[in-house]
């Protein structure tokens, strides 16, 4: 797709959003949003299903690179030593960040942003062969009236990425993120976003080569009036992939969310696994949540799965608990804890304890 057609596709997209910020949540709004599912989801899943045939130039972007260093500034996070940051980045342009493997380690980007122009601007990240990196992102900055983020990643052969989000998102904007994922190598994606305003997120996972493995387990708060669309695509193009997406969400007050998730095993992609959950509850009368899940299978020896629930906190384990001497309100916050910790189990504590607590502030 010419990148025209993309930037006309977003320019929409943002009016779009910005009509969803502009007037309140309220049920008719709603109404309109979630009884009329065709052309919404249908024009939803086509703007996200274009994105992804945008080609990466590493060649053009290399003329301005960023290489990030163990020489750069280096604090902690979380006040433990085995994580660190190197370099606060706050890029408005065209810019190449290559890890390479003399510089594995923990990496903080701060304020990570684009200009409005998505066309124009694209962040790209190369991990090279062998390399084991996590990469830390703070917050999506917003010095335009909608931030737009064009985030192009591509692990190279054995390459193990842990992509960490952990962000609270007030105002208008749009996350596209990309992985290309090569042979043997290992994409964890961990996202937790507290959601106030109206922002739609992508992620689409190209598993372009034998042996790939990504995964994608997160979660969401989405508060006040606060629209969340989020997209995740996991593309196998090769044989012997796996991927696996894990997200749960908390919806609050008006707040609606609207998750879309795809699965697509090619014809060459044999002996593939490709699962998806997507679970969410609802804590007022008002706030909203649809979960769509899309399979699209075009081989044989494969094993692939979805399920997707929306519903309010369940009212029988709050009594249970309050049998045993619970008040019903921290039995809630109990089971919300539970439930928000839930794609996170089997990641280190360490790392995501920080970002369960942020989740859940403002409630507990």
């Amino acid at each position: 797709m010419a990148l025209i057609s993309l930037s006309t596709k977003v320019y929409h997209y943002i009016k779009w959003l910005y009509a969803l910020k502009q007037v309140p949540i309220r049920p008719y709004v709603l109404h309109s949003i979630f009884t009329a599912p065709t052309n919404v989801l249908t024009s939803m899943h086509d703007f996200f299903s274009s994105i992804p045939t945008t080609q990466v130039d590493l060649d053009n972007a290399s003329s301005c690179p960023a290489f990030l260093d163990a020489s750069s500034n280096i604090s902690l996070l979380f006040d433990h030593d085995w994580i660190k940051l190197i370099g606060d980045s706050c890029i408005s342009s065209d810019v190449l960040i290559t890890i390479a493997v003399d510089h594995s380690g923990t990496f903080y980007l701060k304020d990570l942003c684009v200009s409005a122009n998505v066309d124009k601007s694209k962040i790209i990240i190369v991990v090279r062969s062998g390399v084991c990196a996590t990469i830390i992102v703070d917050n999506y900055i917003s010095v335009f009236p909608v931030t737009i983020s064009n985030i192009n990643v591509t692990l190279e052969h054995s390459a193990n990425l842990i992509w960490v989000v952990d962000t609270d998102i007030s105002n208008a904007c749009i996350v596209l993120y990309q992985f290309n994922v090569s042979e043997y190598a290992h994409l964890s994606i961990i996202p937790a976003l507290r959601v106030s305003a109206s922002c739609a997120i992508s992620y689409y996972i190209k598993l372009s080569h034998n042996s790939s493995y990504a995964r994608v387990q997160g979660a969401y708060w989405v508060y006040q009036s606060g629209y969340l669309l989020l997209h995740t695509e996991q593309h196998h193009v090769s044989h012997h992939t796996t991927s696996n997406v894990s997200l749960y969400g908390c919806i609050q007050d008006k707040a609606a969310v609207w998750y879309d998730g795809s699965i697509i095993i090619d014809h060459q992609a044999f002996e593939s696994n490709a699962h998806q959950e997507n679970k969410n509850i609802l804590l007022s009368d008002v706030a909203r949540a649809r979960s769509v899940p899309r399979l699209q299978v075009n081989t044989d020896s494969v094993q692939c799965g979805h399920g997707s629930a929306v519903g309010p906190l369940d009212a029988d384990m709050v009594w249970l608990a309050n049998a045993r001497g619970i008040s019903p309100d921290v039995a809630r916050t109990m089971l919300l804890e539970g439930f928000i910790s839930e794609p996170f189990l089997d990641l280190p504590s360490l790392l995501t304890q920080p970002l369960i607590q942020n989740l859940l502030k403002g409630f507990l």
